[in-house]
Formats: C-alpha cells, sequence, structure tokens
C-alpha cells in the first residue's frame, strides 16, 4: 500500500483533531471529509479534499481505504456496518457502539470478512507512557497487583462550558444519543485495568453509585469491581464535576501513579511509592497522541495486518469493554 487514503465521517472536535495530525502525514490522506453540519464551512474552506453532507455516500467512495468514524454515539452502530459492507478499514471513535447486542453483531460481520481492519480509537495506549510504566512495573517490583484505580471527568455544566453544551448537549446529556459519563468515559479505566493487569478476570463482586440529571442520564458514577484473582478495579467517572485524571496500580510492594494519563503532556511523571520513599521518573514525548496512533495504523497497514498490534484497540477488547459497560450502567 503506498499512500493510504483516508475518509473523516464527522468533523466535531475529534475529527477537526484528527485532520490536523493527518495533514503532517506522509504516507496518510485525507480525500473525503463528510459533515452535515459543517458542509457549508468546509466546502468555503477545502478546495483539494471531496467534502460531502452524505454519510451514505462517503462510506462508499472508492477513492478511500479507510474510514474514521467521528459521529455522534448513536450512529456508530449503523455506519460499521456500512463501512463494513463497503470493505473500508475502520477507525472508530469510542465507544464502538452503545450496546452489547450490536458490538457483538459487528464483530460477527468483521470475522466473516478477515481483510477488514478494525480499530476503536483509544488514542492514549499509543502513547509511550504504557510502555514506561510497564518497564517501572517490572524494574522496580511492586509486586502482585492488588488494584488499579482511575478517574476521568469534567464539569461541563459550569459557565465556560455553556457555549459548548449548545453544541454537545447530544453527545454527553441525551440518553437516546448515547450520553452519559459511562458512556463517554468509562472505556478509559476500564482499557486500564484491561492493558496493566493484562486483560479482565471473572467478576467476582461488582458495586456502583450513580447520580442521574434531569435528562436521566448518569452524571457522575463510582465503579468498583473485585475479579476472581482478588485485583480490584475502582473507577470514577462524570460530566458534572472536574474530577482528579490519573492512573494508580497499586502493588503489594508499592504503587505507581501517573497524572493525566488520558491526554499527557510533552513532559510526563510517573510516580513511584515504595518503601515509604516516593521516587520520579521523567520523560519527554514530542509527539501528539493523534500523531503516536496513525503512525501505528500506517505500520498496521503496511504490513498488511488485519488487526491492529495496539493492546486494548482491536475488536474482542470493544466487546469487553461494552459487556463491562452494559455491567456497569444496569447494576
Amino acid at each position: 500500500m503506498k499512500n493510504l487514503r483516508w475518509g473523516l465521517i464527522g468533523f466535531g472536535d475529534a475529527g477537526e483533531n484528527f485532520y490536523k495530525d493527518l495533514k503532517l502525514r506522509k504516507i496518510s490522506e485525507l480525500k473525503n471529509i463528510c459533515s452535515k453540519s459543517r458542509f457549508r464551512e468546509l466546502k468555503k474552506i477545502f478546495f483539494d479534499i471531496d467534502i460531502t453532507d452524505n454519510y451514505d455516500e462517503s462510506i462508499e467512495k472508492t477513492n478511500v481505504d479507510i474510514v474514521y468514524i467521528s459521529l455522534i454515539n448513536s450512529l456508530h452502530y449503523e455506519y460499521l456496518k456500512k463501512a463494513i459492507k463497503s470493505n473500508k478499514h475502520i477507525l472508530i471513535e469510542k465507544p464502538a457502539c452503545i450496546d452489547f447486542e450490536e458490538i457483538k453483531d459487528i464483530r460477527k460481520d468483521i470475522y466473516k470478512n478477515k481483510n477488514i481492519y478494525f480499530k476503536e480509537a483509544i488514542l492514549y495506549l499509543h502513547h509511550p507512557l504504557i510502555k514506561n510504566i510497564y518497564e517501572i512495573s517490572n524494574n522496580e517490583n511492586i509486586g502482585k497487583i492488588i488494584k488499579i484505580k482511575s478517574e476521568y471527568g469534567f464539569n461541563f455544566k459550569k459557565k465556560k462550558f455553556l457555549f459548548f453544551l449548545k453544541k454537545k448537549n447530544r453527545k454527553y446529556f441525551d440518553k437516546l444519543s448515547g450520553g452519559g459519563a459511562i458512556m463517554n468515559f468509562g472505556h478509559y479505566p476500564l482499557s486500564a485495568f484491561k492493558v496493566f493487569n493484562k486483560g479482565f478476570g471473572i467478576i467476582k463482586k461488582i458495586s456502583k453509585k450513580n447520580i442521574f440529571g434531569s435528562s436521566n442520564v448518569d452524571e457522575l458514577s463510582d465503579l468498583e469491581i473485585e475479579f476472581s484473582d482478588q485485583v480490584k478495579l475502582t473507577a470514577k467517572v462524570s460530566i458534572i464535576q472536574n474530577l482528579d485524571s490519573y492512573i494508580e496500580i497499586l502493588g503489594e510492594k508499592g504503587s505507581i501513579r501517573i497524572n493525566n494519563p488520558w491526554i499527557p503532556n510533552q513532559n510526563y511523571v510517573i510516580i513511584l511509592n515504595k518503601n515509604n520513599t516516593k521516587k520520579e521518573y521523567n520523560f519527554i514525548e514530542k509527539k501528539s497522541l493523534w500523531q503516536l496512533t496513525l503512525e501505528n495504523i500506517e505500520k498496521d497497514l503496511t504490513q498488511f495486518k488485519n488487526a491492529p498490534s495496539t493492546y486494548g484497540t482491536d475488536i474482542s477488547s470493544s466487546i469487553e469493554y461494552m459487556e463491562l459497560i452494559n455491567k456497569w450502567k444496569s447494576i
């Protein structure tokens, strides 16, 4: 594959950030952008890219190898089905679907067409911080993992977000559109647990505490799962409260913590606590999350891989995340 030809379905914040980094790539090129709400605006800006306002037509473009689907959550399933039918490789914004039965159906379609490359866009998993944490954990021997804790959340009801909310109300606060804290932020703590615990075990006990708003979506949620191997997952997500953004891995002999792992700064610090002593490891990564993600996808597809090489982003992982999210929401 000489060049990787992209189609972008949806041009919200995620789609716009994707475009800014894609245009810097040498192997990848953007052939089509589809946006219903910004069609006229984009037609005036882009003269060398095909701009459309019909999702179905964009999915079927013959000059596109891979599509990034960045639509409202409730539309993911429909356009995943259509992308697979059109034999397109797929990068799908999380959550891949909003229902466990939907993602199982997508898996069935992908398994039928073994040439489809499917990847869920959990960007931080491509960052070197994952490898850094593994290396520190192994070198410093924090012992058997007891618990993995994490948080992620923002207060989207603050005054400074009022304009934002007018545009994004459906994404976060509309139930039918796949809104809620769990659906929009739950993938972060779940994927962190999967990666650092090397998978999910059998659930022994699960409990949660949710706060629902007037729109009947979960706006704040605390989760604790105890697995059969005695390892615990604790998570907190919110769309009405600014939370500490972190991952903390607690072992029998010590712990490791990184702040702001979901959108890390160029200069980031991993903190080791062991024997009542704190040690800081400083790292630098100048590439953006999108640059790292696109680099990974290009490498996979130029090597003709039909599944992502980044652990935690494949269709089997999407199945696991959605199964747990359904349990999280339905307790």
